[in-house]
Order: structure tokens, then C-alpha cells, then sequence
């Protein structure tokens, strides 16, 4: 079910407190997928070699007991290949500062400042920019 409140969109409903409680299951691995339905290779498909599929049960109050099916992905990522670590930063020999005086309403200023797809217009040099998890949508 979605409900719009005010300008957010919310989700609810049995599927959303389903979703959320399968994050608190009891898998000790660190790295693994979770399928709550069984996986289906009755089309001819070869499971991998490397997937050992595991079976696991919870009991949620509200919701009842929830099977599921999971599989560690630490056998995976010890085939991957180790990237070497790319540095996007530049190198420089003192800290580099720059100041500006804008004459403008403070909205106005918020909303250039925080729409981080707009920094590479007004930040010189600027090459990489990484935009934050969190969207910065207040003043303060």
C-alpha cells in the first residue's frame, strides 16, 4: 500500500513489515542472498557450483512463520578478481580555499549549493563528485 504524506511517499502493509523483518533473520554469513521462495531450475538450468543453497526459518509475531532459502556469497567473492584501488582524488601540495560573496535570497542559495549535479558549473576543477546518501533538503 502507498500513501502519499505530504511531499514523502510511504509505504505500508504486510509485505513492508515482511521485507523489514527478513533484514532481522537469523543468517550469521556477512555476504549472502535471500530468496524466500525456493529456487526453480526445472528449465534445465545447472545450479552454480559454488552456491550451497541453505534453508532457514523464522517465526515473526504479527506475521507467522517465514521459510526462506539463502546462500553465503563469500564462495564468490573469493573468485573475483582483487581490483586495484583507483584513486579519484587530486593531489595537492596545500589545502585549496576559495570564497564568494552572493547576493541572493538564502532558498535560492540552499537549493544551488545542495543539488550536488550543479557543483561542477560553479566549483572550478572540479572532476568527481559524489552525491551524499542523505538528501540535504532543509535550511539550518
Amino acid at each position: 500500500m502507498i500513501w502519499n504524506i505530504g511531499k514523502h511517499i510511504k509505504l505500508f502493509g504486510l509485505d513492508v513489515a515482511l521485507a523489514h523483518r527478513l533484514l532481522k533473520n537469523n543468517v550469521l554469513e556477512e555476504d549472502y542472498l535471500l530468496i524466500t521462495s525456493s529456487p526453480n531450475f526445472s528449465d534445465g538450468s545447472q545450479i552454480p557450483d559454488w552456491i550451497e543453497l541453505r534453508k532457514s526459518v523464522n517465526n515473526y509475531k504479527g506475521i507467522g512463520t517465514i521459510p526462506y532459502n539463502y546462500f553465503p556469497l563469500t564462495p564468490l567473492k573469493s573468485r573475483i578478481e582483487e581490483l586495484s584501488e583507483q584513486n579519484m582524488t587530486l593531489k595537492f601540495e596545500r589545502p585549496v580555499s576559495s570564497s564568494m560573496v552572493m547576493k541572493m535570497a538564502l532558498k535560492k542559495l540552499h537549493s544551488v549549493v545542495t543539488n550536488f549535479s550543479l557543483r561542477p558549473k560553479w566549483i572550478f576543477g572540479l572532476l568527481y563528485n559524489k552525491e551524499p546518501a542523505e538528501h540535504l533538503s532543509t535550511i539550518g
